[in-house]
């Protein structure tokens, strides 16, 4: 039965709406960036700023031109600065690509299929198991309170609670539950790996694959955008619980470069404002759950990272209470 809470909205949100709100995430990142970079030199940062217009446009001649009059002039504060300019982007790109994939399971069957198949450790990710009934279930976000999805009959959006929403959850971001039931959650039973829960799915996003380590997301399985096209270089014999976004479709990989490229356009001063019109947006439903999201909520555990308090609960393993 439906949930006595379902809720139902026009969530029409115009596209003009989604580029202000990702020029103010963006704003909100790179301020973070400029104080955690206050003692290394401009030049370094400016250095970092040219390096990375390169890396997130490769085929572009005149920035591979002013990338190498300045390569042997990179030292370890400008390493330093590439590397905060990347998490940066990485952090607010990682959010964006589980709105990409949540909209991709709810609009493409065949989608929402492997992605189920992943989640549940399936042999053959693309096939058609007749013991999942993979149109009962929709993919939802724990980094958000709201499912959103579109009632076939009304034509409108219908908002539900995500169960169990959980913002500061860095393994767990995507997961199923029934359309009819949404306290109901697929589940995952991987007895081999003595693994016994909810099938989700992590999300990650990186420019660099060789830095990915499987064995840290064991054992929820991991939906990578390699947005330089590595992904041959993770090598670990966990592997397989790694799979690109390229092998599920390369479409909703292609529309995440895009997103790639207009934040690393604003977050190396290329551009001043962000204008994501081009792109292909639906605009009723992509992003809208993000957007109210406060940031507060996206960035707490960089937050948490730097004070050092993430260190002493994993060392202590036990949990602590934040008062808010």
């Amino acid at each position: 039965m439906l949930l006595s809470t379902k809720i139902q909205h026009n969530l029409s949100i115009p596209i003009g709406s989604y580029s202000s709100k990702l020029t103010w995430y963006m704003q909100e990142y790179l301020n973070m960036v400029d104080i955690r970079l206050s003692d290394i030199s401009p030049k370094a940062n400016e250095k970092a700023k040219i390096a990375l217009r390169w890396i997130i446009f490769p085929n572009n001649k005149e920035f591979e031109k002013d990338f190498n009059s300045i390569e042997h002039k990179i030292g370890d504060k400008t390493v330093q600065s590439i590397r905060m300019y990347t998490k940066c982007l990485m952090l607010l790109l990682g959010t964006v690509a589980e709105c990409v994939i949540v909209d991709r399971c709810s609009c493409d069957s065949s989608v929402n299929r492997i992605c189920i198949n992943i989640a549940q450790y399936r042999e053959n990710i693309y096939e058609d198991y007749p013991d999942i009934h993979y149109e009962d279930y929709i993919a939802f976000s724990t980094s958000f309170k709201y499912m959103i999805y579109k009632n076939t009959i009304s034509g409108q959006y219908e908002k539900y609670p995500v169960s169990d929403y959980n913002p500061k959850h860095t393994s767990k971001d995507i997961g199923w539950c029934k359309r009819d039931n949404h306290l109901t959650q697929l589940k995952v039973d991987k007895q081999e790996l003595g693994y016994v829960d909810n099938a989700k799915l992590q999300v990650k996003a990186t420019i660099n694959s060789s830095n990915i380590n499987a064995d840290e997301y064991f054992p929820t399985p991991v939906i990578c955008f390699d947005l330089c096209n590595d992904f041959h270089k993770i090598s670990n014999e966990l592997s397989y619980n790694i799979v690109s976004a390229h092998r599920i479709c390369p479409e909703m990989e292609l529309e995440l470069e895009q997103y790639f490229r207009i934040l690393g356009a604003y977050a190396t001063g290329m551009i001043n404002s962000i204008d994501i019109s081009t792109l292909t947006v639906n605009e009723d439903v992509v992003l809208a759950e993000l957007f109210r999201t406060p940031i507060v909520n996206i960035v707490q555990q960089q937050q948490l990272d730097f004070s050092g308090l993430t260190s002493i609960v994993e060392a202590k393993q036990k949990p602590v209470v934040i008062g808010v």
